[in-house]
C-alpha cells in the first residue's frame, strides 16, 4: 500500500482527538462511569422523563417506539438500497462512497444498535463489520483524517465500550483503524495532515 500525504495539517484539536483514542487502547486506566460521576458532583446527569409531569412512563414509552421505528425505517433503507457502502442519498435513494466505501454507516450505527436492544441487527453488523479491510482497497482513496476517526474509530470504540468489552472483533478493528490513520502523523513538524491516500 503506497501511501502519499495531501493538504497542510487540521487543527491541532484533531490531533488531540486521535491521541485520547489510542491512549485509550495502550494505556490502561478506569473510565469514570455517569454513577461516579453522579456521586462526585451530587446530581443525576440524565433528566427523569419517566417522572415528570409531561406524559410520565407511557408516554415515554410510546416517545421510545416511535424514535426506535424511524431509526429501523432508516435502517431498513440503508440496507436496502446502500449496504457495505459510505451512505444512502435520502432524496435520491442512491449510495454513495464518501469515506473509501468502508460502511461508515454501518460503523457509526454500532453503538445505536446496541443501545437500542437490536440484537439481531447488531450481531449482523458486528459480522459484517469484522471482515471489513481497513488496510488495503481495490482504487486510490483519500482518507479524511477527521471524519475517519469520529465515525470509523469513534464507533468502534463506542461499540466495544458499550459492549463492556465482550467481542473483541471491535477493537482489533479499531486497532487497525487506528494504526492506519496513525499514517497522517508521519510528518516533519509531527502535525497530522488533513487527508492522505491510499493507492492500490
Amino acid at each position: 500500500m503506497a501511501l502519499l500525504r495531501l493538504r497542510r495539517p487540521t487543527h491541532p484539536v484533531v490531533l488531540l482527538f486521535i491521541l485520547c483514542a489510542l491512549l485509550y487502547f495502550y494505556a490502561p486506566f478506569q473510565a469514570p462511569t455517569i454513577s461516579s460521576f453522579s456521586s462526585r458532583h451530587g446530581g443525576q446527569i440524565q433528566y427523569d422523563f419517566a417522572n415528570s409531569q409531561h406524559g410520565g412512563r407511557v408516554a415515554q414509552k410510546d416517545r421510545m417506539r416511535a424514535v426506535k421505528d424511524e431509526f429501523m425505517h432508516s435502517w431498513k433503507g440503508y440496507k436496502a438500497r446502500a449496504w457495505l457502502m459510505d451512505e444512502l442519498r435520502p432524496v435520491s435513494g442512491r449510495n454513495y462512497t464518501k469515506f473509501c466505501g468502508w460502511g461508515a454507516t454501518l460503523v457509526d450505527s454500532l453503538d445505536t444498535l446496541y443501545i437500542m436492544g437490536l440484537e439481531e441487527e447488531w450481531k449482523e453488523a458486528v459480522e459484517v463489520m469484522s471482515k471489513l479491510n481497513f488496510t488495503t482497497l481495490s482504487w486510490s482513496c483519500t482518507v479524511n483524517v477527521f471524519e475517519m476517526t469520529i465515525r470509523h474509530l469513534g464507533g468502534l470504540l463506542a461499540a466495544y465500550d458499550i459492549d463492556g468489552g465482550k467481542d473483541k472483533r471491535l477493537y482489533d478493528k479499531a486497532v487497525e483503524i487506528g494504526e492506519m490513520l496513525f499514517t497522517a502523523f508521519i510528518t516533519s513538524n509531527v502535525l497530522q495532515f488533513s487527508h492522505f491516500s491510499l493507492l492500490k
